[in-house]
């Protein structure tokens, strides 16, 4: 009887966890977050929102039998694409977080709530080197002279170092030799 109950109680934890998805872009990407639904006709609305700030916001409702799509905030970033899929457009790392698609359920059936880790990769900016033409341009590399008391202050500190591990070493190889002798006898 007892494995029976643990057996629904598993059943029931697995039926109500969902699992998140991931996804990562690349800055300044359009990127589609997937929301799988088996039976769209079961639902009357889907809502995207997204976490920040440990508040969740409301991006997007479109409403399943009229088809009409409403924004929560003018400033809301996103919309709706095919299949309730949420689109955002040349996504920033400022857009990197937790997005959740919500299936509103009719009567007699049961809300569904999928959400997306979105990762968005660092915006790298193209580097052009500017040619200076008031200096004339050297073929040789210049190097930076260090100071005479930073050379010896580094081998100093690397020999001390160096001596160290090795007195280390010759005392564990010490000790264990002794006990391996004492042991014997």
């Amino acid at each position: 009887m007892l494995q029976v109950i643990l057996f629904i109680e598993l059943l029931l934890v697995h039926s109500t966890t969902q699992s998140l998805e991931e996804r990562e872009a690349n800055c300044n990407d359009d990127v589609e977050l997937k929301c799988p639904h088996p039976d769209i006709a079961n639902f009357d609305s889907v809502v995207w929102y997204k976490h920040h700030d440990n508040k969740i916001i409301g991006i997007v409702v479109k409403t399943v039998k009229s088809g009409k799509v409403s924004r929560y905030d003018s400033n809301s970033k996103g919309t709706f694409g095919d299949n309730y899929s949420l689109l955002l457009s040349r996504v920033t790392p400022d857009d990197a977080t937790i997005y959740m698609c919500k299936l509103n359920a009719k009567l007699g059936f049961q809300n569904k709530e999928v959400e997306v880790k979105l990762t968005v990769n660092e915006c790298v900016t193209a580097w052009t080197p500017v040619l200076n033409s008031s200096q004339p341009m050297s073929r040789h590399p210049t190097y930076t002279e260090i100071p005479l008391v930073w050379s010896l202050v580094s081998y100093a500190a690397v020999g001390i170092l160096k001596f160290t591990i090795s007195i280390i070493c010759v005392l564990i190889v010490h000790h264990q030799t002794s006990r391996k002798l004492k042991l014997r006898c």
